[in-house]
């Protein structure tokens, strides 16, 4: 019952522009993923996208409150709805049958700032100090094609902020999911990370 048996395994593609994208040159007011990530993902509107509206702002309540996803004080990477059984039960309860609830996906939470044994602080290649820079917008998470079920994938942006008055830098944007923010990792999350990294985001990813 390990639930990172199906990415150990490779079952799984990955939106290669998560996990290979050029080094671009966004400030933190651009509030989106870069234009090179490609089409959204789910429709504006559509339940898929309610649940990562809310997903987004009920993980910044989250943080503020307990310094990190309820997710991760759980032990899993995984914020999960409901099982179709107690959500229609539930639904039947409240509001009648109401199969929209059968439409909402897992979705994997990737914050490399807040993983155990995280440094204190990224390092853009440039050697100055990263910023995280919010969450994407455009499109918040994005799809993992994997079989029998789809799920999303939520990260975080960082940014090498040239503007910063003290130590400005180079202006360089990265995604939590970009291989220089993985081999930042503390021996603590290695093996985690590891397991993403070498057997999941090289080898099986496919733009979707």
């Amino acid at each position: 019952n390990d639930e990172h048996a199906d990415i150990a395994a490779g079952d799984c593609n990955i939106d290669e522009s998560l996990v290979n994208e050029a080094l671009d040159h966004i400030h933190p007011d651009a509030g989106s993923a870069e234009a090179g990530i490609g089409a959204d993902e789910t429709v504006v509107d559509s339940e898929i996208h309610k649940q990562l509206v809310e997903l987004k702002a009920r993980l910044d309540r989250e943080i503020k409150v307990h310094n990190m996803p309820l997710c991760y004080v759980r032990g899993s990477f995984y914020d999960r709805p409901p099982h179709p059984v107690f959500a229609l039960h539930n639904g039947m309860k409240v509001n009648g049958l109401d199969p929209r609830d059968l439409y909402l996906r897992d979705v994997f939470i990737w914050l490399p700032y807040l993983l155990p044994g995280s440094p204190k602080r990224f390092i853009c290649t440039c050697g100055g100090a990263l910023s995280r820079n919010g969450f994407n917008d455009d499109p918040i998470a994005r799809r993992v094609r994997h079989i029998p079920d789809d799920f999303f994938l939520f990260t975080n942006r960082f940014i090498c902020d040239d503007r910063r008055l003290n130590e400005p830098g180079c202006g360089k944007s990265w995604q939590g999911t970009d291989p220089h923010v993985f081999g930042a990792a503390a021996p603590a999350s290695a093996s985690c990370i590891s397991l993403v990294k070498s057997r999941t985001l090289p080898f099986h990813f496919r733009v979707t």
